[in-house]
């Protein structure tokens, strides 16, 4: 009986075929090239902002909100704690070092709406001050 040879199951195509070529011991791509990037500051972060929320803060009317990451503004008065836009600056005030919570005893009872909620002052570190001297500096340049 002769044996018919199919032209799709030839060496090329087949699954079981020996490769003669020895497989490498270890395959690793290459290690990735170490980049680095710029820090990235909130869009709205300007010395001009930056001072007036530094200033804010040394007269403590900011702070965070019941253990959130949430910025609020204290209103002496009222009582009152309501949310400001430029949350963002604010933290990147606080991870860059610059702002920190005040102790725990410092903690204030405010009003959150209908609730009152405790809310921490924020405090500037040695260098939140020496920040807010220099960009205060900038600021008499910038208006004569």
């Amino acid at each position: 009986m002769a044996r018919h040879t199919n032209p799709a199951s030839s060496d090329q195509f087949d699954l079981f075929a020996v490769d003669d070529a020895p497989a490498p011991a270890r395959q690793c791509a290459a290690p990735p090239t170490p980049t680095r990037t710029a820090a990235r500051t909130p869009s709205g972060m300007t010395p001009g902002v930056a001072v007036d929320i530094l200033t804010d803060i040394t007269s403590h009317t900011l702070g965070l909100l019941d253990d959130t990451d949430r910025v609020v503004t204290i209103d002496g008065d009222t009582g009152r704690a309501r949310e400001i836009h430029d949350a963002d600056v604010v933290h990147h005030l606080i991870a860059t070092g610059y702002v920190e919570r005040s102790p725990r005893r410092d903690t204030l009872d405010c009003k959150w709406g209908i609730t009152r909620k405790p809310v921490t002052p924020l405090r500037l570190t040695a260098t939140g001050r020496a920040l807010l001297a220099r960009w205060s500096a900038l600021r008499s340049l910038r208006t004569t």
